[in-house]
């Protein structure tokens, strides 16, 4: 009797349980809608969203996902959650793997997009909110308990996100992520792009936003906020890589890496505020094209802003303070500034290239030394592609530079990535090096930077300019706090120089144009 009571209690519970899912997990086939209402639900096998059909997640809704689950998206998912009724995705336990978004939208043109930044382009504006509004909606969600099935940090993890899209469109607004461990935040690839007015609180979170591969993106008004002596292997806050992106209004601090980092990219970096980042606090790599404008910058370990890797620069209304460097040039890029506060830094300027030219034989003998006394283990633990011995860093660095009478002189330029990491990895110091204007190698003595200050201030730096290799600099209406500091600059300045950057120092249509593609964000 008692074996059947309980049989009866669990078909019944059963049935309700089944029923209260059927009343509030709606298939209107002749929609292609699967609507969840508000409630809470539990997907041990996680869901699947076929093409053509459009999940419809309501205020309110918790949905608590099976260990290393995911929601896969081949069709569309609206989920718009309220301030007051948040929609809530979560781990039963443990931890799951986040929404996977696979489109069939055409690529985005990224680079068609770049008058639409800097100029206005009204017939991009509403090619880009089109795309947008008819796309994948997450806003007013909280996103929890994301993880890789092995839980454990790696490099490349940071192709892996709580939310990923690909070849689609994708808005992510006010919305938190929270206890996301060694895993990213928002990726995209390929895709028209919104990020809005989220926050970023997981410290543990691996990169909180990256945006690759042709996209068009808004990032606008987020919190990132981590803890960079806690997680040292953390990466970029925000990465944009080729692609056309405008990151404004977002505030960052104790990013593991870059705070704000852009290669190969065009971009518009708008009134960020980026705080105490382990590397960098805004980088332009790769050939990028930039207007950075507004943003401040304090106690970043590395650079409160880096052009690098033949970048063109414009910086406007910038405050840099408490870094290694205000502002640095590497591996002949180009910066046009104006109205720059560079203030409280151990250097104002710093102008390099990452790899030395020209070696004396001295330093070249004493760099191979350093390396051989180094075991095949240690060397492993370097992780520099492609490198697994001592004696393959000699090769490279043997083929990389050719002995000229007294000094070695570099000649390899599909060999500089690597050597530029065998110098890094190895701590030797730029300073420790013997830079020269070098014309025997001509991939070198193409990388000459070059910059052009106006208006802007320097105050209470160690050191105000520290320069290596041959560059192009002027300065003009600049303020120092000590007049011998002009004077010592002033020595340095180049001859003749007229910077093909200083037409664009006139943002007036740059600002515009942001402003209007905010106004319309704020509309969604």
């Amino acid at each position: 009797m008692k074996k059947f009571l309980i049989f009866i209690i669990i078909v019944i519970f059963s049935t309700t349980f089944f029923y209260l899912i059927k009343n509030n997990i709606k298939n209107h086939d002749s929609l292609n809608k699967i609507i969840i209402n508000s409630g809470d639900y539990y997907f041990p096998n996680g869901i699947t969203v076929k093409t053509g059909e459009v999940l419809i997640i309501k205020p309110g809704a918790r949905l608590k996902m099976g260990e290393n689950t995911r929601i896969i998206i081949d069709g569309r998912i609206i989920a718009k959650g309220l301030e007051e009724q948040k929609i809530v995705f979560e781990a039963s336990e443990d931890y799951w793997r986040g929404i996977k978004i696979d489109g069939t939208e055409d690529v985005p043109s990224s680079d068609d997009f770049w008058d639409w930044l800097t100029k206005g382009d009204k017939k991009k504006n509403e090619e880009f909110f089109k795309e947008i509004k008819k796309g994948n909606i997450l806003k007013n969600c909280i996103f929890k308990n994301v993880s890789t099935e092995s839980r454990e940090f790696a490099i490349g993890n940071k192709w892996k996100s709580t939310v990923e899209a690909y070849n689609t469109s994708l808005e992510v607004s006010k919305s938190t992520f929270e206890d996301i461990l060694h895993i990213g935040g928002v990726l995209t690839q390929r895709s028209y792009v919104v990020i809005n007015e989220n926050n970023f609180t997981a410290e543990d979170m691996h990169k909180d936003i990256n945006c690759t591969d042709n996209s068009v993106v808004v990032v606008q008004g987020n919190k990132l906020i981590q803890n960079r002596e806690k997680n040292q292997r953390c990466a970029d806050g925000i990465w944009i890589n080729n692609s056309t992106a405008l990151v404004s209004n977002n505030f960052l601090s104790g990013i593991g890496d870059d705070g704000i980092d852009t290669d190969n990219s065009k971009i518009v970096i708008l009134n960020n505020e980026v705080n105490a980042v382990l590397d960098d606090g805004i980088d332009v790599d790769k050939g990028g094209e930039a207007f950075i404008i507004g943003n401040t910058v304090r106690s970043s370990k590395e650079n409160g802003i880096l052009i690098s890797e033949q970048s063109k620069a414009i910086l406007v209304d910038n405050s840099i303070s408490g870094s290694e460097s205000g502002i640095a040039l590497r591996d002949g890029s180009g910066v046009a500034g104006s109205d720059l506060k560079i203030n409280n830094n151990k250097k104002g300027i710093f102008i390099f290239r990452s790899f030395p030219c020209s070696l004396t034989k001295n330093n070249f003998l004493k760099i191979k030394n350093e390396i051989l006394k180094m075991t095949d283990n240690e060397v492993e633990a370097l992780k520099i592609n492609g490198i697994l011995s001592a004696s393959d860093m000699i090769i490279i660095l043997e083929g990389s530079y050719k002995q000229g009478g007294e000094n070695y002189y570099f000649i390899k330029e599909d060999f500089q990535k690597r050597v530029q990491e065998i110098f890094k990895v190895m701590g030797f110091s730029n300073s420790e090096m013997d830079f020269r204007e070098v014309e025997k190698s001509g991939f070198c003595y193409e990388l000459k930077n070059s910059l052009y200050l106006t208006s802007s201030s320097f105050k209470e730096n160690e050191k105000e300019l520290s320069v290596f290799d041959n560059y192009q600099l002027k300065m003009e209406d600049i303020i120092f706090d000590r007049k011998e500091k002009r004077s010592e600059m002033e020595k340095m300045f180049t001859d003749n120089f007229s910077c093909e950057l200083v037409d664009s120092l006139n943002i007036a249509s740059v600002i515009s144009s942001s402003k209007i593609i905010i106004k319309e964000i704020e509309k969604l």
